[in-house]
C-alpha cells in the first residue's frame, strides 16, 4: 500500500466535500477530477493485488509491475490535486488587487493561468493515455509521466 503525503489526500473525505461545497474557488473541478483519478488508480492498484498470485494471474501481463504503478499514478493524480489548488489560489491573489498599472498585472495573470491550467491538461493526457492502452491491450506502464506530457 501506499503513503500518501498531500495536502487534500492528509484530509478526510468529509472535509475535502466540505471544501467542495463551500463559497471559495478552491478546491474546484480541476482538484475533484484529480482525487478521482486517484482514486481510480487505487482500485486498479486493489484489483491487480488480488490478482497477484492467484492460478489465473500468470496470463495477465506483469500484474506486479501494474501495482507499482497504479501506486505512482494514485500519488501522481493527488499531487495534481493540491497543484491545482495551488495554482489557482495564485491566480485568484493576483487577481484580486488592482494595480495602478494595469501592465504588469495582466502579464502576470497570464502566468498565473497558464499555470493553473496545466493541471486539467495533465490530467486530460493522462486519462487519454490510460484509455488509449487499454484500448489496445497495453498495461498502464504506457501512461505519460510528466516530463513525457508537454
Amino acid at each position: 500500500m501506499m503513503t500518501t503525503f498531500t495536502a487534500l489526500a492528509g484530509s478526510t473525505v468529509g472535509a475535502v466535500a466540505d471544501a467542495v461545497a463551500s463559497d471559495s474557488p478552491t478546491p474546484g473541478g480541476g482538484a475533484v477530477a484529480a482525487l478521482t483519478a486517484g482514486l481510480a488508480a487505487a482500485l486498479a492498484a486493489m484489483a491487480s493485488r488480488y490478482a497477484l498470485g492467484r492460478p489465473r494471474s500468470e496470463a495477465l501481463p506483469d500484474v506486479g509491475g501494474l501495482v507499482a504503478r497504479m501506486d505512482e499514478q494514485q500519488l501522481r493524480a493527488l499531487r495534481l490535486a493540491d497543484e491545482d489548488v495551488h495554482t489557482y489560489q495564485g491566480y485568484i491573489a493576483i487577481r484580486l488587487p488592482h494595480e495602478p498599472d494595469p501592465a504588469p498585472r495582466r502579464a502576470a495573470l497570464s502566468t498565473a493561468l497558464d499555470a493553473s491550467a496545466e493541471v486539467p491538461l495533465a490530467l486530460t493526457r493522462w486519462a487519454q493515455a490510460a484509455a488509449a492502452a487499454r484500448r489496445v491491450g497495453l498495461p498502464y506502464d504506457h501512461l505519460p509521466d510528466r516530463d513525457e506530457e508537454s
